[in-house]
């Protein structure tokens, strides 16, 4: 990010300076759209666009060198932040080729440090860092504090790039101060999220969150929409890495709708695969690559190769894991040819080389002047002896000025020696990085071993995995063909079986009515009861069967309904009319799902009470159901009191669902038809055990809107 140097005075309102141009001449007229400029360019490129081409056109036409080299800087930072970075390198150049030739050092260093900037979003972090440093030594030696944060800034954003976050932190945080000391709340966001963004990467997340509230504190008393994107994106990514992937959503769509506003290229391409990545981690994989798709236009219109390199990594990821062969053999050769393009354009090498390039050339500057003075003396030396000569009454004075002048000379030789002694040093600290530079070439050699190696490695995971893939597809046709053959085999068993068992049932009724042996008629009583649980079991089966292979309906759902239908339903249950049940619905609830289903759950938590309070001797027999929501699901819990079971784990709840007896064998495919449309109904059935004499069974469904 880059908020370009200028000496202009921004604290006037657009709408002031916009009536001030009407009337002014040229050269005010320049300074009053260099200020449009700076005010405009962050939320407003286009506006920004219009008066930086204003500029250079007077200033080319009145001739003055120092402002075109002004409004080339300014044209170039809007080109910045449009995501234009080719176009923008070429005018910071223009720009710098004119401050060179009338010597500017403002114009100078703002140049060296804009410059730097382009190539850090280039990937060219070797020639970043030079033109950055080459920058702060300008702004150092002619104490110019404007600007300086923005600088400190960019050199920490180089360092943080490859990973050394400490260095990094330390310009941030100088930059940090700076920004406070002088009131200026642009630099003060900038840094904040800068430091914010190393603790992400060391994954210090609670430290990292607390930088991007300060900076949306910040951004609330500033108008910096791409300042304040950058933090919505910050907190985001903190809520992606601790899984609260919704949220993290949320904040980069906020992200995302800024920089749409103020056509930020970079930020735009970067939300993008952001956002893709939480799609991949959700397992939607088509979304997933759709966004990717969109990151990867913008990132080569804006030439960002770093994020390129990103987006084919998660290329890969994806197209390995839903088996796209050819996609995937694409995307490995186009990672591998521009992670070598990198590494062959020395972005990650030799960064610590540039301090001491630059010391080099400071020191040779020193020796030259040193050697330029000793010439001048030796000159003014000459031209005393001869006045010397020519005037014998001063040879006194002469000899004096001429033991003062050696001593000057002696002195200067002395540091003319101390300048060599420091050129031996530097040659010496050359050749140690000619060493290095040979040990990286080794290295290189390694790399490239190895990465032959993992070819070899990953044709060979590529065999297992077609092999595996041919395995699991026939696992999953058997598996579905079983489950197919399981429903029909319930289906057709429960029809075959209904037959017989009405028979059976009809049978008793006419027993009951015509035996009159008491013994044969408990008998009756008895063949007659087990018959019609049998037959409960029975279409409790076939639900069961049926539930999976049903079509979904979305309608509204009216709870009271449902339970007071369920209730009726349930009516020839022994023991219901013992069951004090209580209601808390939430009100004006707009909850959308299929009715039969949820029909399906409330009656049988109704009878699965029944029958856990059929042994109690409690008198008071209760169950509640209520009806809540959250931000995400709708809560249904049903709590039973008094309940003869005590219910430590969920598994020994589901072991004692085993014992031989009836009601519980009753109870068993009751809460299994719970579990069945639960799961249809992409929710969770709880079990919360027994707590203060009440069993509760909470279910989680997804809300759902109207379709």
């Amino acid at each position: 990010m880059l908020l370009l140097s200028s000496q202009v005075t921004i604290g006037q309102s657009v709408d002031s300076l916009i009536l001030q141009i009407e009337s002014a001449n040229e050269r005010d007229k320049i300074d009053l759209l260099h200020q449009l400029i700076v005010k405009r360019w962050l939320n407003y490129p286009d506006q920004a666009m219009f008066y930086a081409h204003d500029a250079l056109s007077v200033s080319k036409r009145i001739k003055d060198q120092r402002q075109i080299s002004k409004s080339l800087r300014l044209l170039a930072g809007v080109h910045y932040y449009k995501g234009d970075y080719a176009t923008s390198l070429n005018y910071n150049t223009q720009a710098l080729d004119i401050a060179l030739n009338i010597e500017d050092s403002v114009l100078i260093n703002n140049c060296y440090n804009n410059i730097g900037l382009i190539y850090f979003e280039l990937g060219s972090h070797q020639n970043s860092l030079e033109n950055l440093l080459r920058s702060k030594i300008i702004k150092d030696k002619i104490g110019e504090i404007y600007g300086m944060a923005t600088t400190l800034n960019n050199i920490g954003l180089v360092y943080n790039s490859v990973g050394d976050f400490t260095k990094a932190r330390e310009y941030f945080f100088e930059a940090l101060n700076l920004s406070r000391d002088n009131d200026n709340n642009d630099q003060l966001i900038y840094s904040l999220n800068n430091v914010g963004f190393t603790y992400i990467k060391e994954r210090e997340l609670i430290l990292a969150r607390e930088y991007f509230d300060q900076a949306l504190g910040v951004a609330k008393i500033i108008d910096n929409k791409n300042r304040e994107a950058a933090a919505w994106r910050g907190v985001g990514e903190i809520l992606f890495h601790q899984g609260n992937l919704d949220s993290a959503k949320q904040y980069y769509k906020h992200s995302l709708d800024l920089r749409n506003e103020i056509g930020e290229q970079k930020g735009i391409s970067e939300i993008y695969y952001l956002q893709a990545k939480i799609e991949y981690q959700q397992g939607n994989q088509k979304q997933a690559l759709e966004l990717l798709y969109k990151s990867q236009e913008v990132a080569h219109r804006i030439g960002a190769r770093d994020r390129l390199l990103e987006i084919l990594q998660l290329f890969m990821t994806i197209y390995l894991e839903t088996d796209q062969k050819n996609e995937l053999a694409l995307a490995q050769k186009a990672y591998i040819n521009l992670r070598d393009s990198l590494y062959y354009d020395g972005v990650y090498r030799n960064i610590s080389l540039i301090p001491v390039k630059l010391k080099e050339e400071t020191d040779k500057v020193k020796l030259l002047n040193q050697q330029r003075q000793i010439e001048s003396d030796q000159l003014r030396n000459k031209v005393y002896i001869g006045i010397i000569l020519l005037a014998t009454p001063l040879t006194i004075f002469l000899w004096v000025l001429y033991r003062r002048n050696k001593l000057v000379k002696d002195q200067l030789v002395i540091s003319n020696m101390d300048v060599l002694a420091k050129n031996e040093e530097i040659q010496t600290q050359k050749e140690v990085l000619v060493a290095n530079n040979v040990a990286l070439e080794s290295a290189k050699d390694l790399i490239n071993n190895q990465k032959d190696k993992l070819q070899e490695l990953n044709e060979e995971l590529e065999m297992k995995v077609d092999q595996r893939t041919v395995e699991l597809k026939a696992v999953n046709k058997e598996l579905r063909t079983t489950s197919l053959e399981l429903d029909n085999l319930i289906y057709k068993s429960s029809h075959d079986i209904r037959g017989p068992l009405v028979r059976i049932i009809g049978v008793c009724n006419l027993a009951l009515m015509e035996v009159k042996d008491p013994k044969s008629l408990e008998y009756f009583r008895m063949a007659d009861k087990a018959s019609k649980r049998l037959s409960n079991i029975v279409d409790k089966l076939k639900i069961v069967s049926e539930i999976n292979s049903r079509d979904f309906l979305n309608e509204k759902i009216d709870f009271m309904s449902l339970i007071n239908e369920s209730l009726k339903k349930n009516k020839y249950i022994e023991g219901l009319e013992e069951l004090k049940l209580e209601t808390s619905l939430i009100e004006d609830l707009a909850f959308y799902s299929d009715p039969s289903l949820i029909d399906l759950i409330i009656f049988n938590m109704i009878q699965n009470a029944v029958q856990l309070l059929k042994g109690s001797q409690s008198e008071s027999k209760k169950m509640k159901i209520t009806v809540t929501k959250d931000v995400e699901h709708l809560i249904l819990m049903f709590d039973v009191e008094n309940v003869d079971l005590v219910i430590n784990k969920k598994d020994d709840f589901y072991k004692v669902l085993t014992k031989d007896d009836d009601d519980q064998q009753s109870l068993g495919i009751g809460l299994y038809t719970v579990k069945q449309c639960v799961q249809k109904l992409e929710g969770e059935l709880l079990l919360l055990g027994d707590t203060d004499n009440v069993t509760r069974f909470t279910i989680n469904l997804p809300l759902r809107v109207k379709l």
